[in-house]
């Protein structure tokens, strides 16, 4: 038996889906960085619906204590201690399947990747990562 992960405060029940085979993402997303010399670096998130047009996304992530974000762009994003969320910009919420929204961050210190508890919500469904097979 197979559970689909969603967030019951923001999008209802946990649904419970039974088979053989595990159910497909909602959504996926890639993330590619590069680490800069000097301690800069850049971080690209694209997000992916895969089972219905997207109304809306969401990125979060926390920071490292020396880590900082100087710049984001085609996103919103607010900081909460280590804590940072990066929202659509309004104009890229909406994402046809087979479509891309395109994230990127510009900041000091580790970059922003999977290690760094990495997680990207479609519509209030997590995101699987576009490495993992399913």
């Amino acid at each position: 038996m197979y559970k689909r992960q969603t967030w019951p405060d923001r999008c209802g029940e946990t649904r419970t889906l039974t088979g053989s085979e595990p159910p497909s993402p909602y959504c996926r997303y890639s993330v590619s960085y590069e680490q800069w010399h000097g301690g800069g670096f850049l971080t690209e998130i694209e997000v992916i619906p895969v089972e219905a047009d997207s109304t809306g996304w969401r990125i979060e992530f926390e920071l490292g204590e020396d880590t900082s974000v100087t710049a984001v762009w085609n996103g919103e994003w607010t900081r909460d201690g280590s804590s940072v969320t990066v929202t659509d910009a309004g104009w890229n919420g909406a994402i046809e399947v087979g479509d891309t929204a395109l994230v990127g961050l510009i900041g000091r210190g580790e970059p922003v990747t999977h290690s760094t508890g990495l997680a990207v919500h479609v519509d209030g469904n997590r995101c699987w990562d576009e490495g993992i097979e399913v």
